[in-house]
């Protein structure tokens, strides 16, 4: 057998598994690492890496807190725009809904005002023609009982003083 090939033939192997369990150990330490640094406690923060890491995410962190503040600023100005207009068009709805229920009254009042005096009206004149009907059966009346004063029947209707003067 050849060295060359031997050599090859276990150095191919032999580096795949060294590479996957680098692999895996590169994982288990950057993920302690980055475990130690989330966490924030001191005593976790052994190495310099460990200490970058925890620096960088606190940078990271305070930078997407403030990117955040600015775009709630930002959203609450829009969102307290939004309601301003909203509260403007509402307020417009609303005293053009109280203009059009005014009109709406007047209209109403007018049209019974003119009821209530054409009734009136009516009830006037048919009282006075009914004063006028009166009148005139009042004094058709008395013609009859003054002119007629023979009529036996209508003698006791006639007053006393009425019946002496004749």
């Amino acid at each position: 057998m050849d060295p060359a090939a031997i050599r090859v033939a276990v150095e191919q192997p032999l580096r795949a598994s060294l590479a996957a369990e680098l692999r895996q150990q590169i994982h288990d330490e950057l993920k302690a690492d980055w475990l130690a640094a989330l966490r924030g406690n001191e005593e976790s923060l052994d190495s310099g890496f460990r200490r970058e890491l925890r620096t960088g995410l606190e940078q990271w962190t305070s930078k997407a807190a403030a990117a955040a503040s600015e775009d709630t600023q930002r959203l609450l100005v829009e969102m307290t725009e939004a309601y301003r207009a909203d509260r403007r068009q509402d307020r417009q709805a609303i005293l053009t809904l109280f203009d059009r229920t005014e009109q709406a009254h007047q209209a109403q009042y007018l049209s019974l005002r003119r009821a209530v005096e054409t009734v009136a009206v009516v009830a006037d004149d048919k009282f006075k023609r009914t004063a006028t009907e009166l009148g005139q059966l009042a004094s058709y009346t008395q013609a009859k009982f003054t002119a007629d004063p023979a009529d036996e029947f209508l003698t006791p209707l006639i007053p006393a003083n009425t019946q002496q003067n004749q």
